[in-house]
């Protein structure tokens, strides 16, 4: 994982997440989850890499109710998030482990892998090389991120969000400065589409997909491993 960057950009931001990410997209990341849900195929376990506050950790175990899903986050205070929905929900479903997604060792194959917004933060080689060890021959692996748009209209519209983004969003959230300050270059200069698509071929995995929303702003790469 890029040095730090995850502390770097996420310190302080457990209790606000939900509210920023819904805000800062127009919604657009409820829509963008929906689209990932959809992708995933009837399991016993699932795997949620990055799970962050487990918006889609608790999505899939209510989508499936006899499923082992487990989640796997950095941040411990957003793993805390995830355990008080749990216990206002009274979802005891989602086991949640606090690891990095590259390096979790874990006992078990899943049928499923699925992360949101990590991508760009973990090099494919690295990410895959750990997430073959977890993911069954046969099971789906699912990857979503932020993405630049190519249109040029729709550049320009992208740069004029992330400037609103700093002007109104450092001042009323000074704990996200660092998103606000440099999230636009980090994914202006991401390659992590074409990287993990060139890298899903060496390890060996097949019907790989990639699927572009919202202008381009995002994706969600899928691949079966054989």
């Amino acid at each position: 994982m890029e040095k730090d960057i995850v502390k770097h950009f996420f310190t302080g931001t457990g209790s606000s997440y939900d509210s920023i990410v819904n805000l800062f997209t127009y919604g657009a990341d409820r829509y963008w989850k929906k689209k990932l849900l959809a992708k995933v195929p009837k399991s016993r376990k699932i795997l949620d890499l990055a799970c962050g506050t487990g918006i889609v950790a608790f999505k899939l175990a209510k989508m499936n109710p006899c499923c082992k899903i487990v989640g796997v986050d950095m941040m411990w205070e957003y793993l805390v998030e995830a355990k008080n929905k749990a216990s206002l929900n009274s979802c005891s479903e989602v086991q949640l482990i606090c690891a990095r997604a590259e390096e979790v060792k874990l006992r078990e194959t899943f049928d499923c892998v699925t992360s949101s917004y990590i991508p760009k933060y973990v090099a494919a080689d690295v990410l895959l090389k750990n997430i073959s060890l977890n993911l069954k021959s046969g099971g789906v692996l699912i990857l979503h991120d932020f993405a630049y748009p190519t249109n040029f209209v729709f550049q320009r519209l992208w740069h004029l969000h992330m400037l609103f983004m700093k002007i109104v969003g450092r001042p009323l959230f000074p704990k996200w400065r660092n998103v606000f300050d440099e999230l636009a270059y980090f994914v202006k200069n991401s390659r992590w589409i074409p990287e993990y698509l060139e890298a899903l071929k060496r390890f060996g995995f097949v019907d790989i997909q990639v699927e572009k929303y919202t202008a381009g702003s995002a994706a969600i790469i899928s691949a079966v491993k054989k």
